[in-house]
């Protein structure tokens, strides 16, 4: 693979990331905001997980960020 194909990827790979951290935080949020006044447990745990999962994927973009810096 061409270094700069490879830097294109990894760039892509960073921006695909922080993409998917949103999505999970907007998913999230309509999660625990669909039943207002009585919401279900379900929805309530899931909400929090997924609120993990932006998490995780946030600080996974910016650590790989960091190690291999801003392309």
């Amino acid at each position: 693979l061409h270094p700069r194909a490879q830097e294109r990827r990894i760039h892509q790979f960073f921006g695909e990331m922080t993409q998917y951290s949103e999505d999970l935080l907007r998913q999230a949020e309509l999660l625990l905001r669909h039943d207002k006044r009585r919401p279900k447990q379900a929805s309530l745990r899931r909400g929090i997980s997924t609120c993990y999962y932006s998490l995780f994927h946030g600080l996974i973009g910016e650590t790989s960020r960091h190690l291999f810096g801003s392309l």
